[in-house]
C-alpha cells in the first residue's frame, strides 16, 4: 500500500488497528478519527466516504439504493461512524484535509464502456447523490487513486473498482 502524508509530515511510528479491515499499520497508512474512538487505514477510508455519500443522500431520497444490496451493506456498516458533511470530514480526519483540496482536480467519466456490467447500476447510483454527497465520491477517488495499486484492486469492492475505472 503507498504511503499517504500531509505535505510537510514527517511521519511517526504510532500505529493502530483498522476498525473494518484489522489490518496493523501506521499513521502514514492510516489516520485516527477525531470525533470517534476509531483508527482506519487508507485502503477502508474510501468506502466510509462513498458510504457517508450514501447516507447523507438517502436521508433526502430513501429509495436511492432499492436493489444495490452491496450498497446497502456498505451504509449498514458505517452507519454509526459517517461523515455528516466535508467539513464534518475535514474536522474530524485533519490530517487528510488535503485530499479534499484536491477533488477539483479528479475528473470522473461515465462511459459505456467503462467497468463492468455491474457498473450501470453504481453509476446510476451516483448519478443520483446529492451535491455535498457527490463531494465525498470525489474525495475517495482521490485517496483510491494515491493508496491502491492495480494489484489490489481485484481485491477490493465492485463500488471501489468501478469508483477506480472511472476516475480520470
Amino acid at each position: 500500500m503507498f504511503r499517504v502524508d500531509p505535505p510537510g509530515h514527517s511521519g511517526d511510528s504510532a500505529v493502530g488497528i483498522c476498525s473494518v479491515c484489522c489490518i496493523f499499520c501506521c499513521t502514514g497508512h492510516g489516520k485516527r478519527d477525531h470525533d470517534t474512538p476509531e483508527f482506519i487505514c487508507l485502503l477502508c477510508l474510501p468506502s466510509k466516504l462513498i458510504a457517508s455519500a450514501l447516507i447523507t443522500s438517502q436521508l433526502a431520497n430513501p429509495y436511492l439504493l432499492e436493489g444495490h444490496r452491496s450498497l446497502m451493506e456498505l451504509a449498514e456498516r458505517f452507519n454509526r461512524t459517517y461523515y455528516l458533511s466535508l467539513k464534518d470530514f475535514r474536522d474530524r480526519m485533519p490530517d487528510l484535509y488535503f485530499l479534499t483540496g484536491q477533488t477539483g482536480k479528479t475528473v470522473i467519466r461515465y462511459d459505456d464502456n467503462t467497468g463492468a456490467a455491474a457498473g450501470k447500476g453504481y453509476a446510476k447510483v451516483f448519478r443520483d447523490l446529492e451535491d455535498e454527497s457527490w463531494l465525498f465520491v470525489r474525495a475517495a477517488a482521490v485517496l483510491l487513486k494515491q493508496t491502491a495499486n492495480r494489484l489490489y484492486l481485484n481485491r477490493l469492492p465492485g463500488y471501489l473498482q468501478y469508483l477506480y475505472e472511472i476516475t480520470a
